[in-house]
């Protein structure tokens, strides 16, 4: 029987989160609430700065968050070829990437930027705040990562797909 078309099923989401220090205690308590709002299929806590420094924090949010997937890259990135690297492994068709912590009143935000993106590849402005875009392609990953990375004035050299 094919879906009701008046209760559309939204597609799964990843909510990415790209850290390049180490997390903070309630990281938890702010992807739940986000978590309560979107159709999230995965949280993804992704570290890029010093393995060294970051690998005990990272340890103890894998350890203290069932459910949640953490992973730090084995050497510093940048913070466009993290997010690269990042929505590669991402596991759902949706990323809903936060360039930092959410602020109070942003979860509405985030609500409405999912329910208002009518299928556009890409909806949000990460210069300003949370990102959505579609990962479906490796076309539309490498012009995603291009774009965040202008809009982040990192330049199309500071970013490489992996």
């Amino acid at each position: 029987m094919p879906p009701d078309s008046r209760n559309p099923v939204a597609p799964p989401l990843s909510l990415l989160l790209v850290l390049e220090g180490p997390p903070p205690a309630d990281t938890c308590a702010r992807l739940a609430a986000l978590q309560e709002v979107l159709p999230v299929a995965e949280r993804y806590v992704f570290g890029h700065g010093d393995p060294q420094r970051l690998a005990p924090a990272f340890r103890r949010l894998a350890a203290t968050a069932p459910g949640l997937r953490v992973e730090l890259a084995t050497r510093a990135l940048s913070q466009a070829a993290a997010l690269a690297q990042a929505v590669a492994a991402a596991a759902a068709p949706w990323v809903l990437w936060l360039p930092e912590w959410p602020r109070p009143g942003e979860v509405a935000t985030v609500s409405s930027l999912w329910r208002g993106h009518a299928g556009a590849a890409m909806a949000g402005d990460p210069a300003n705040g949370p990102c959505l875009f579609r990962r479906d392609t490796p076309l539309r990953l490498r012009r995603a990562c291009a774009v965040l990375a202008g809009r982040m004035g990192l330049g199309r050299a500071a970013w490489r797909p992996v």
